[in-house]
């Protein structure tokens, strides 16, 4: 018997869990108190006394029972699965199993050299010796960790990810005037890292009570290489997007991972580590550099879109500005492509174009030839309707947000992470590349007042909307 009660509502959630009767094997146990705790994004299965609570000594952190098959199953093999079937039944998408080694040591060099050429821009975490360290023997991760479960979460529009935003006649035909942002769609919904946490805390729990042992999770924040983890299990190889692509459903979907101490047998990993061949299509696409044809499998993150509008927490470089369009949460430019289409389409984004001012209306297609296939049905979380007031907001109305008002809107969005500030300072940068003249008051209030931040990009949008509508007013003239 399970039982969970609640012992901390601090941010870091923490649960506590009682196991009685049959014990892993099903064999006869004595009760046995477990402490199961949420990182934010990461978890782990650990021991607690049941009527004291103490800090554990590093040594008897992971003292759990022997893991062991259970009696109604025959093998390790018959665990996997078990496992399997159970990730399928939390929705969660297509779930492999690695081995818990170290990674392939040209994968480390790469990282590494990626590291000393500062490519990771103000994302100084990354390089600390204690993550670097995790990443070059993930079995630091977890005391006796012996295999790691990889599994991933969709989030393309479509049928099984986000429904595609409700939308007027008008917009499909892309005559929206109200000059729009642009918001990668994996933060359309709730945030991932509670969505996807959440459910891995699930499957962790389910080994645990299968099998004993222990277990540790993490979806996008622990030090662990995820992509090498995705090639290694057979989920998917590395593009030049630096992303892991699913042979089957592209790009778009999230990487979660369970390390734990079951010994369970590793699925057939990729044959090849890439099948991009000589397609250089995302290298082309990216307008900033970020990727570029003479560097295959890699991303300056110093110029990449996602970074500048989420990572970066000073100012935008002014050189790059432009090349931010109206991007104001991440961007997916280097997995699909934008292509103007009639009203009978689907479509993804609604937008201004920089240094254009033409409104198109945007259907998904590939930059990357992979995700051709993305859109065909997987196995993905119930999101709901997505509002277009997330997906692709009217830009000038976010200026007027205040801090209660920012907080209430993205309340459970992963865009909160970054704060209003930054979300404001994207706003600005979006609003000059629109060159929407309407947004120069609210860009003038700015300016008086919010922060330093916000001032100077609200003053760099307006000089830009200024010089955008000089320039349209000569080419009128000489037409």
């Amino acid at each position: 018997m399970i039982k969970w009660t609640k012992v901390s509502s601090r941010v870091i959630a923490r649960w506590s869990c009682t196991l009685t009767g049959g014990g892993p094997g099903g064999g006869k146990a004595e009760e046995q108190t477990c402490f199961l705790q949420d990182e934010a994004a990461g978890g782990r299965t650990q021991p607690q006394k049941k009527k004291r609570r103490r800090r554990k000594k590093k040594s008897d952190v992971f003292s759990m029972l022997e893991p062991s098959v259970p009696s109604h199953l025959s093998t390790w093999v018959d665990v996997k699965e078990a496992i399997r079937d159970k990730a399928k039944e939390l929705k969660l998408g297509p779930t492999r199993f690695a081995a818990c080694e170290k990674p392939r040591p040209d994968r480390m060099a790469a990282y590494q050299k990626w590291i000393d050429s500062g490519m990771h821009g103000e994302m100084a975490y990354l390089a600390r010796e204690d993550r670097l360290e995790r990443r070059r023997d993930p079995r630091i991760v977890l005391d006796g960790a012996k295999s790691i479960i990889v599994s991933s979460m969709f989030y393309w529009p479509g049928k099984g990810g986000f429904p595609w935003p409700k939308v007027s006649e008008r917009e499909r035909l892309g005559a929206d005037s109200e000059g729009r942002g642009l918001v990668s769609c994996y933060a359309w919904g709730d945030d991932y890292h509670q969505i996807m946490g959440s459910k891995l805390r699930d499957l962790a729990t389910f080994a645990v009570e299968l099998c004993g042992g222990n277990s540790r999770w993490y979806v996008d924040t622990g030090a662990v290489m995820e992509r090498d983890l995705a090639e290694r299990a057979g989920l998917g190889f590395t593009g030049k997007n630096t992303l892991s692509i699913h042979s089957n459903y592209g790009s778009g979907f999230f990487i979660g991972s369970v390390f734990t101490t079951l010994p369970l047998p590793p699925d057939e990993p990729m044959k090849k580590p890439s099948y991009c061949g000589s397609c250089t299509k995302c290298q082309v696409a990216c307008p900033t550099g970020a990727l570029a044809p003479t560097r295959d499998f890699v991303m300056d993150a110093r110029r990449c879109i996602s970074y500048l509008t989420i990572e970066l927490k000073g100012s935008i470089p002014v050189e790059l500005r432009p090349l931010v369009g109206t991007w104001i949460y991440g961007c997916d430019i280097c997995q699909v492509r934008l292509r103007k289409v009639g009203p009978s389409h689907h479509f993804l984004f609604v937008s201004l174009i920089s240094d254009s001012l033409l409104v198109v209306c945007f259907l998904p297609q590939e930059v990357c030839p992979w995700n051709q296939f993305s859109w065909q049905g997987q196995s993905s979380p119930s999101w709901g309707q997505v509002s277009k007031d997330i997906s692709f907001p009217v830009l000038r109305d976010l200026l007027h947000m205040d801090e209660t008002e920012f907080e209430a809107r993205f309340a459970q969005s992963a865009v909160k992470r970054i704060g209003r500030d930054r979300f404001l300072r994207n706003v600005c940068v979006a609003l000059g590349n629109s060159g929407d003249v309407r947004a120069i008051p609210p860009l003038r209030k700015a300016m008086e007042t919010e922060s330093d931040l916000v001032k100077e990009h609200a003053s760099w949008a307006i000089t830009r909307i200024a010089e955008q509508q000089r320039s349209s007013s000569k080419t009128t003239t000489t037409t």
